[in-house]
């Protein structure tokens, strides 16, 4: 890669940055003067220029008496050095704007003022004072102490960071069944539920089960049953061991009159589901305790977290987080999962087509090599298939979708997140999926609409895409794609003015579509026909 294409790979991985999302006019900006910095106008460019056509001020801006451009580009450096301070920390180089001067350099991505340079202002500093021999003596001394304790600190941190990682953290269940006084044939049903459960649960890579209570239990599931003529009503109770606290009650009826063993496991897979999905009872309520991306867990709930609330795409503690996991356990499912989840991210931030393909392809070989040591993983066949839809491979969308869902048939996320992808792509699956995951999702997260607006549109159901476009406006402060589907659907129903309001608002909340439209459709992960149809809704006002 030559150096402006560099540079520009460079700009849209800092426009995706959460700071720069947050502030379009320095986005814009900033886009402007590297765009005049490689077309050449290092030295000529003058604040009129920068004020109009990088800021957007009126022709009869007066460059003279107005410091207006110059503020908005010291800003800008500032901006510039807090985001390579925190979420481009680990960038092999960076954008800078030398002071004085408009235009942006590319530069190694080198920390300023480094511990050698302090012990050398350090050591000339004595060496003024008091003479030569002592001073030197004493700073190499300061300097040989100074290095040691470094080296041993550093050492030790290393080894508790690492043993940090490839502890198991995860949430352990116990799950009991309360027989005191029941009959024998409500014991059997009884601990037949226990079993059940814990064979449920054991689906769910993010918890641990056991019908065996030990000393590193978290939260127990108490099982009771009321017979009431033909009628069982099953009780459970999720309770919190530290504090002793009843966190979720849930209940059921049991027909005895149909089969007993299909209805037992059919409500033991409801209530795994309920407890241990991503965003169930037991993760929601462990992230009040559990710190954000500083653990095995930690950096499970940060993911969870963005899963729901945002498109999820370059958050830098869950790279960070993700990258020590999978150092420290690179044979662990879930943290070969999350990393592989942030190559992607990075492939699809990657400014060239040719960067994407690579970044991709290193994604998806890490999982294929984790899934042949973890093939019951369905968490690796998840992010698999979700990968293989930024590749365009639809095959690869289908067989991914399918063996994840054999291997938790109970999981609707899994359900709605194959209904996602698969809609996409416009697989007729994809539609029924989504909707069955809808009906029994006592929660829905919001991608689970993006999928029926996707099937809706490709059918041109015009009812269907406004009903799934009403469920979506509620997450429309932290959803950006939704104004983008919004202002495709009402360019489609002639609404114009609508449309091109949504569409202005679409390109606040994403940089890249004020950059460069195309880049942006085509990262999307979606078949190319269906990416066509959404540009041809679009068409009044792109």
């Amino acid at each position: 890669m030559d150096k402006p294409e560099r540079i520009r790979a460079e700009l849209a991985l800092v426009l995706a940055s959460s700071k720069f999302t947050r502030s379009p006019t320095q986005s814009r900006l900033l886009n402007y003067l590297v765009e005049q910095s490689i077309d050449g106008h290092r030295t000529d460019l003058k604040s009129y220029s920068v004020a109009v056509e990088g800021l957007g001020r009126s022709p009869d801006f007066d460059s003279r008496g107005d410091t207006y451009p110059r503020v908005q580009v010291a800003r800008l450096r500032k901006s510039l050095d807090a985001f390579y301070a925190s979420e481009g920390s680990d960038h092999s180089e960076r954008l800078i704007i030398p002071s004085g001067s408009y235009q942006v350099e590319l530069v190694p991505n080198t920390l300023i003022g480094s511990p050698r340079r302090g012990f050398r202002a350090m050591f000339f500093a004595s060496s003024r004072v008091a003479g030569w021999k002592r001073p030197l003596l004493a700073g190499l001394m300061t300097i040989a102490v100074a290095t040691v304790t470094t080296v041993v600190v550093r050492g030790a941190l290393l080894k508790s960071d690492a043993s940090t990682w490839k502890e198991n953290d995860f949430p352990y269940i116990y799950v009991q069944f309360d027989d005191e006084g029941a009959k024998s044939d409500i014991r059997t049903i009884g601990k037949i539920l226990e079993q059940d459960l814990v064979s449920e649960l054991s689906r769910y890579e993010s918890v641990r089960s056991t019908s065996f209570e030990t000393k590193d239990v978290d939260y127990y599931v108490n099982i009771k049953t009321v017979g009431i003529k033909n009628e069982n009503q099953i009780y459970f109770d999720l309770i919190y061991k530290n504090n002793k606290r009843t966190i979720f009650t849930y209940s059921e009826k049991l027909d005895n009159k149909i089969n007993l063993f299909s209805e037992l496991n059919k409500i033991s897979s409801n209530y795994a589901f309920r407890i241990a999905n991503p965003t169930g009872f037991i993760h929601s309520y462990s992230r009040r305790k559990v710190g954000d991306g500083d653990s095995p867990y930690g950096c499970w709930l940060r993911f969870t977290d963005l899963a729901r609330s945002s498109p999820m795409i370059g958050d830098s503690i869950l790279t960070q987080c993700a990258k020590k996991w999978y150092t420290a356990a690179p044979n662990d499912p879930i943290a070969v999962g999350l990393y592989a989840w942030t190559l992607t991210d990075k492939a699809i931030l990657s400014y060239t087509r040719a960067g994407r393909k690579r970044g991709i392809k290193h994604a998806l070989l890490t999982l294929v090599d984790a899934r042949q040591l973890n093939p019951d993983s369905v968490f690796l066949e998840s992010v698999l298939l979700r990968t293989y839809a930024f590749d365009g491979n639809p095959y690869g969308v289908r067989s991914a979708a399918q063996r994840a869902m054999t291997l938790n048939p109970g999981n609707l996320d899994v359900r709605g997140f194959a209904g996602l992808y698969l809609s996409l792509y416009d697989d007729p699956q994809g539609l029924p999926l989504l909707k069955d995951a809808l009906e029994r999702h006592y929660n829905p997260p919001p991608w689970y609409y993006v999928g029926l607006f996707a099937a809706a549109m490709m059918r041109d159901n015009i009812a269907d895409a406004s009903e799934a476009l009403r469920y979506l406006d509620r997450y429309e402060h932290t959803f950006a794609v939704r104004y983008v589907l919004a202002a495709a659907y009402n360019a489609r129903i002639k609404r114009i003015d609508r449309a091109h309001a949504l569409w202005a608002q679409a390109t606040r909340e994403q940089p890249l579509l004020r950059i460069s439209p195309d880049g942006f459709f085509e990262r999307l992960p979606m078949a190319p026909k269906v990416r066509s149809r959404l540009r041809a809704w679009l068409a009044p006002v792109m």
